[in-house]
């Protein structure tokens, strides 16, 4: 719910929103429902006004919901770009699966090419599918999305403090639940994760992320999609 929506107790939902909620969910005047302010903040609204489909309108009960667990570890996720409709996929996983922030990365092997105009129509859309998918999982906080960057300049802006996974295909000295299990990824850490696109990261690329602190993780001997591979290692981070 955008700040600039809210009077006081009484709010009117944004036109997108309002059309999910009265077409696709079938709400309606006096039908309770629940508005979150994309960084925690969620209460428990009741419409007040559906003259209007494409600005339903209500007002708060001044109540909040029984609390949630906070999403824990906490993932920041650098995933290389993929091509439309995978990475949009990729995105929306992610978000159900607790991502606390996503960072796209330009790589050597990187399929997709976007210029600067190309860029930010790119971002625009990303946050709208995380914004969605975060309405879609009850998710209170909405993950940041940012523009995509190349990986020195997404490594040089990352918090080394936080440890880091690499997931490549070359590793074969240990799998990412023996990463897991070392002392620096206990529990409660925010944790980076780098994954690769289509044709996997270049030497070059491996050693740089690893110049960071990154450990590499292997996920057995299967060749993954870079989305499924992703979304594979999330669960496993995620959910263990």
């Amino acid at each position: 719910m955008p700040a600039k929506n809210l009077r006081g107790l009484f709010f009117w939902f944004e036109p997108d929103t309002s059309r999910h909620l009265s077409r696709v969910l079938r709400k309606k005047r006096d039908d309770t429902v629940q508005i979150f302010d994309g960084r925690g903040l969620v209460r428990v609204a009741r419409i007040t006004d559906d003259s209007d489909p494409d600005r339903l309108q209500g007002e708060i009960l001044g109540r909040d919901p029984e609390p949630r667990p906070a999403d824990a570890p906490k993932v920041r996720l650098y995933p290389a770009l993929l091509k439309g409709p995978r990475f949009e996929w990729l995105l929306e996983k992610a978000v159900e699966l607790g991502v606390e922030s996503i960072r796209p990365v330009v790589t050597d092997r990187v399929v997709v090419k976007l210029g600067a105009d190309r860029a930010g129509a790119k971002a625009s859309r990303w946050k709208k599918i995380v914004i969605a998918a975060a309405q879609q999982c009850g998710r209170a906080a909405v993950p940041e999305v940012f523009p995509p960057a190349s990986l020195r300049s997404a490594l040089n802006d990352s918090d080394l403090d936080c440890p880091g996974l690499l997931l490549w295909e070359s590793e074969s000295r240990q799998s990412l639940s023996q990463v897991l299990q070392k002392p620096a990824f206990a529990s409660g850490r925010t944790i980076r994760l780098f994954v690769g696109p289509e044709g996997g990261f270049t030497m070059a690329e491996a050693r740089m992320v690893q110049s960071t602190g990154a450990q590499p993780a292997s996920l057995g001997g299967s060749i993954l999609r870079a989305e499924t591979a992703a979304i594979a290692a999330l669960a496993r981070i995620v959910l263990a």
